[in-house]
């Protein structure tokens, strides 16, 4: 009795222990990945893109306007995310594949590791299809409803960092999510199904990205994803628009040598200067507080105004180097007699 008793102990033990077995109902991780790979349009194909450009829109919310937004990729993992708000400003955000950094006016700052792991998951495009090699532990944890789809929900380990979860569209086998990105609207390109839609999901906020035009295996420079080159490329572009910009929010004013240095100052559009501009010229305001100078930019387009109706700026700042740096760029664009730069706690 005592012998029957061990024997259906160790049996239910060895059934506990055993990992759960895969079925129709039930499929494992690696299962899924297959599906998935088999649904996008195989290895194959996907093994026969070595690029690939995304052209659409960027939204800052999923019901606010879009802006112009471009990614280049270059295989092996090389990829370049451009942002334009016309006239105001672009970021840029490239990896060579090792590495990433951003452009912004501000300069060019290194982006961290683990912020790079994360958005290889979105802009390298070869990572759905190269998921059992990036993630060798992977365990489906549960089948859920995600909007109007039911999907299974993996967790994926790689060798090295944090675990990301990962969505499996039920219906289409077609993977649905990776970490902070949401793939919709899969369509057929060149033998392959690509998002046209890529939800970003982070710092409790969601940003969209709606592409209106994908191509595969278009000449792609390696300049692109070379830090030195795409500097000076981020920089050109950002001045060149800035100009044009700058050259239509000036007609019909004679800013003199206020040009120059406006032409010189990114970070605030010239069509906000120009609607300040016209505000103080039609209303004949000559009596002006600015609070917060920074580098004098919107101080020199109030500062024209002012200067045509016989008035004057008082504007600002509490940082001295700004402060003194502003006044330089008043000077220079000749309107030191109508901005003053005060240095100072405005509350």
């Amino acid at each position: 009795m005592r012998s029957e008793i061990v024997r259906c102990q160790l049996a239910l033990f060895v059934v506990l222990a055993a990992p759960a077995l895969a079925g129709p109902d039930h499929p494992s991780a690696e299962q899924l990945v297959e599906r998935h790979l088999r649904a996008a349009g195989g290895r194959e194909a996907a093994g026969r893109i070595t690029t690939q450009i995304h052209r659409g829109t960027w939204h800052p919310r999923p019901d606010a306007p879009g802006f112009p937004v471009e990614v280049y990729g270059k295989a092996p993992g090389k990829w370049d995310y451009r942002m334009t708000i016309p006239g105001v400003l672009m970021i840029e955000r490239a990896c060579d594949g090792v590495s990433a950094w951003t452009q912004t006016p501000d300069g060019t700052e290194t982006v961290k590791p683990d912020d790079l792991v994360s958005e290889n998951h979105g802009f390298d495009f070869q990572v759905p299809f190269r998921l059992t090699e990036l993630f060798p532990d992977m365990t489906v944890k549960s089948r859920e409803k995600s909007g109007s789809h039911e999907v299974w929900v993996v967790e994926f380990k790689p060798a090295q960092g944090k675990a990301v979860v990962a969505h499996f569209d039920a219906g289409t086998g077609l993977l649905s999510r990776l970490g902070i990105f949401l793939f919709e609207d899969y369509r057929l390109v060149d033998g392959v199904q690509v998002p046209f839609t890529v939800r970003v999901l982070e710092g409790g906020r969601e940003q969209v990205m709606k592409f209106t035009e994908i191509q595969h295996n278009v000449d792609v420079d390696d300049s692109r994803f070379v830090l030195a080159s795409n500097t000076a490329a981020y920089k050109r572009a950002m001045s060149e628009m800035m100009r044009d910009s700058l050259d239509r929010s000036l007609e019909g004013i004679d800013p003199g040598a206020a040009r120059t240095v406006l032409d010189r100052l990114h970070g605030f559009s010239p069509q906000d200067g120009r609607i300040l501009y016209d505000l103080i010229v039609e209303k004949g305001y000559k009596q002006g507080l600015e609070i917060g100078t920074a580098e004098g930019n919107s101080a020199i387009w109030m500062g024209m105004a002012f200067k045509r109706n016989g008035g004057k700026l008082i504007t600002l700042e509490m940082n001295a180097e700004r402060a003194k740096a502003a006044a330089e760029n008043f000077r220079e664009a000749g309107l030191d007699s109508v901005v003053e730069c005060r240095v100072n706690d405005a509350f």
